[in-house]
């Protein structure tokens, strides 16, 4: 992300005024929960948040999809959101990646504990050890720096050894879980070398076109004819302009798909229903790899795995756009949610979360906020160092917001007793106990204690 921004003001009235009224939408089967008018009110409560457009899909398996589309694909409202609309997914792209990878285990081409330097002898000293389980686990320990600041520009396999082979590693194999688009990148080199074919071609042979993926590919780079969401990034004082789009090959087999919100639905499908691998080779992927002091690290092998393997989900960012996909085995329940937003967070997993939740009937109300005077918020503003991190308070059309350095502020909605949540990512809790500091909570796990700046 660029540059951060004071006032948010004007991109928030910008992102709201080009919502449409209400979703376009596929045709799907009446059933409790899985509507349009179910799932509405949750859509318009995240039209504050920065996003211009969205297209989500939702279904059973074997039912049809109830697909909705809000906003528009630019900034200036002129062409709305549809059930085609072509988003980059991201790091979806790891499914498609780690899938490939299996389908080879299960052939006996690969072997999940074999060392990658039988397929990468480039990293013969740096990556005896490591194995192709700890690339597909993020638990290699490899560099996990980007091979290069500017995501515009392609990497070359050349580029991407030699970043690994010459950085000090992070960690030891197995010893921590730290997320490496590095490791998925060399992931799809084992791919080329061990197949005799180019990543994309590998993917769209044995699994795009088999399963009728016909949206689905590597993002154009230079091809604006094909749709695709209007992707940004908001300056002060000018709303959304432009976000730099990421060359494919800048992220690889890490990154680089662009697809629909139907595509990718009727992918988690067919890979969550067994279509994709065999049962046991399944259960594998979705199973919490343990490190190596015997804890789980919550991360299967290509899929993040939680509520005890009741929510199974991965996540996407790239060019500005925000992406979300998550299965639920025992509805046998998929979400969908494509996004050209900015990088926030967890604002795309919190919307598939909520709209997960009316489609299996649950009630949904707007989160609570307790009255708080301005003055009493103007009392909490000010700058914070939260370790290297600056994190700047401020009152803003009578709301506290928070804006870590280099990120986009986030209105704070107050639950009582200096406790605040942010507004569109319920997991992200900041308390300011009154003495100066502020304690910031992410899914109930505590980081290290802020305090104000002098």
């Amino acid at each position: 992300m660029s540059r951060p921004f004071r006032d948010l003001a004007l991109a928030l009235t910008l992102a709201a005024s080009t919502w449409l009224a209400s979703p376009a939408s596929v045709p799907a089967q009446e059933r409790p929960g899985l509507t349009a008018a179910a799932l509405d009110p949750i859509a318009a409560w995240y039209r504050g948040a920065p996003i211009i457009g969205m297209t989500v899909a939702i279904a059973r398996a074997d039912e049809p999809p109830l697909i909705l589309a809000w906003g528009h694909v630019d900034a200036a409202g002129a062409a709305p959101a549809t059930a085609d609309t072509v988003y980059e997914i991201g790091s979806i792209t790891k499914t498609f990646t780690a899938a490939l990878i299996l389908r080879r285990v299960e052939q006996g081409r690969l072997s999940l504990d074999e060392g990658v330097t039988r397929w990468l002898p480039e990293l013969q000293g740096s990556a005896d050890v490591v194995t192709i389980r700890h690339l597909l686990a993020h638990t290699s320990g490899l560099s996990s720096t980007p091979v290069l600041e500017d995501m515009s520009l392609p990497v070359s396999a050349e580029d991407l050894l030699a970043a690994v082979r010459d950085r000090p590693a992070d960690f030891i194999p197995g010893a921590r879980f730290r997320y490496n688009n590095n490791g998925y990148g060399l992931l799809g080199l084992i791919l080329e070398r061990e197949s005799g074919r180019a990543y994309a071609e590998l993917l769209r042979e044995d699994l795009l076109q088999p399963l009728g993926l016909s949206r689905t590919a590597p993002c154009p780079f230079e091809d604006a004819s094909r749709p695709t969401g209007f992707n940004h990034n908001f300056v002060e004082g000018e709303g959304p302009v432009p976000h730099t789009r990421h060359h494919p090959l800048a992220s690889g087999a890490a990154g680089m798909l662009c697809s629909t919100a139907g595509d990718v639905l009727a992918w988690q499908s067919a890979l969550m229903s067994g279509r994709v691998l065999e049962p046991q080779t399944l259960a594998l992927m979705t199973e919490p790899q343990r490190l190596s002091n015997g804890s789980a690290s919550g991360y299967g092998l290509g899929i993040y795995v939680d509520e005890g393997g009741e929510r199974l989900h991965h996540g996407g960012a790239a060019s500005g756009f925000i992406t979300q996909m998550a299965w639920r085995p025992r509805e046998r329940l998929g979400v969908v949610v494509l996004t050209n937003g900015i990088y926030a967070g967890a604002l795309a997993e919190s919307l598939e979360q909520d709209l997960a939740g009316a489609a299996m009937g649950r009630a949904w109300a707007p989160p609570v906020e307790a009255p708080m005077s301005e003055a009493a918020l103007e009392a909490l503003a000010g700058v914070y160092r939260i370790g290297p991190t600056r994190l700047d308070v401020f009152v803003l059309d009578g709301r506290l917001r928070a804006r870590p350095e280099g990120q986009v502020a986030a209105r704070l909605l107050h639950q009582g007793g200096g406790v605040f949540r942010a507004e569109h990512d319920p997991a992200l809790m900041i308390t300011f106990p009154g003495d100066g500091t502020v304690v910031l909570e992410k899914a109930g796990r505590a980081l290290p204690t802020g305090r104000r700046a002098p």
